[in-house]
């Protein structure tokens, strides 16, 4: 199957984009000036066209968002506790391994 002949190329220049000035420079710094979006999947013209512009749009929607900035958290009361109840008792045991001073021998 030859779809050479219904092959849809779109290029869409993003200095003439509007919209909200933040969007836009942001669009504009991921995606460059040009965006070229081509489709040969279907056997239509009008079909590969359609797809094409379907996939600019989510191009566009995905430059254009906004990621929520992480909220830093801290560790809960009972997690801090048994991370330090772990350190202490790893401490005893590796004190334990030491060789007694005489003083431990009374």
């Amino acid at each position: 199957m030859n779809t050479a002949d219904t092959r849809a190329e779109l290029v869409c220049d993003l200095r003439l984009l509007t919209g909200k000035p933040r969007e836009v420079e942001l669009v504009r710094s991921r995606l460059g000036e040009h965006i070229r979006v081509v489709s040969s999947a279907e056997r239509s013209q009008l079909a590969n066209r359609q797809r094409a512009l379907a996939r600019l749009a989510e191009r566009l929607d995905a430059a254009s968002a906004v990621a929520n900035p992480r909220r830093p958290t801290r560790p809960p009361r009972g997690a801090t506790e048994a991370r330090l109840a772990g350190k202490h008792a790893t401490s005893r045991r590796k004190a334990d391994r030491q060789r007694p001073t005489p003083g431990d021998l009374v």
